[in-house]
C-alpha cells in the first residue's frame, strides 16, 4: 500500500495541513473510483490522478513551508512568489477534485446498482476535496491582498467547473 501522509498532517508543527489533508482525500476518491472503473482508459487516467493528488499533498507542504519562510524573513517579493505557489497547489487540487467528479459521472452509466454506493462515496470524498481546496485558494489570494490577481484567480476556478 502507498504511504499516505497522514502521520505528518497529524504532527503538530508539521507543514502539512488542509491543502495536503483535501489532497489526500482527493487520491483516495480517485482511488475508489479506479476500482470501481471498468473500462481500462479511464482507469489509467484515474490512476494519474491519484498518483498527482498524493504528489500534490507533499508539495503543499513544501510550497507552505516557504510562505512562512518568506513571512519570517520579511521579504515581500519572496513572500509573494511563495504565496502565489500556494495558490497555485489547491488550483491543482480543484481541477484533480473536479475531474474525479467528471469521471465518477461516466462511471456512473456503467456501474451496477450495487456499487452505487461506493461511488457516492466518492462523489462526497472528491466533492469535499474540492470544497477545501476553493477555500484554500480564496484565503490565500485574500492574503496575498492584490485585487486584479484574486479576480484572475477567481475567473480560473470558475473555468476549471
Amino acid at each position: 500500500m502507498n504511504s499516505l501522509p497522514l502521520d505528518a498532517i497529524a504532527q503538530r508543527g508539521s507543514w502539512y495541513g488542509g491543502g495536503s489533508a483535501v489532497a489526500v482525500g482527493c487520491a483516495l476518491a480517485a482511488a475508489l473510483l479506479e476500482k470501481l472503473s471498468s473500462e481500462p482508459r479511464s482507469r489509467l487516467f484515474i490512476r494519474r490522478l491519484r498518483r498527482q493528488c498524493l504528489q500534490l499533498a507533499s508539495r503543499d507542504a513544501q510550497v507552505f513551508a516557504r510562505v512562512i519562510q518568506a513571512q519570517a524573513s520579511r521579504r515581500s517579493t519572496a513572500f509573494r512568489r511563495a504565496l502565489k505557489d500556494a495558490i497555485q497547489v489547491p488550483l491543482d487540487i480543484y481541477a484533480a477534485s473536479h475531474a474525479v467528479l467528471m469521471a465518477a459521472a461516466r462511471v456512473r452509466r456503467t456501474l451496477s446498482k450495487a456499487y452505487q454506493v461506493d461511488l457516492e462515496c466518492v462523489v462526497a470524498l472528491a466533492g469535499a476535496a474540492q470544497a477545501g481546496s476553493r477555500a484554500l485558494v480564496l484565503t490565500n489570494t485574500r492574503w496575498l491582498g492584490d485585487p486584479a490577481y484574486s479576480r484572475q484567480i477567481r475567473k480560473h476556478l470558475k473555468r476549471l467547473t
